[in-house]
């Protein structure tokens, strides 16, 4: 019983850090977009727009790898 709890949470605790993987292309994509509006001298408001999506990624990153930190102390419970 205690290997199926310790694939559990170890498979668990991988997802989180695969979301990381993918909120961080998010991330990288709008910093580009971003970058690219800002040398186009694109109007405020669409880099705003832009700024803030990058903002809620960054947001999403920091609560998930918050996540990560918490759940490695419950891990060590599995180990052998």
């Amino acid at each position: 019983m205690k290997i199926l709890n310790e694939g559990v949470g170890y498979e668990l605790y991988s997802r989180g850090a695969d979301r990381v993987v993918v909120q961080s292309k998010q991330l990288a994509f709008f910093a580009e977009k971003l970058a690219k509006l800002t040398r186009e001298n694109k109007p405020l408001r669409e880099r705003v727009k832009v700024l803030k999506e990058l903002k809620k990624w960054q947001d999403s990153i920091k609560r998930e790898i918050t996540f990560l930190e918490k759940d490695i102390d419950n891990l060590e419970g599995y180990k052998k």
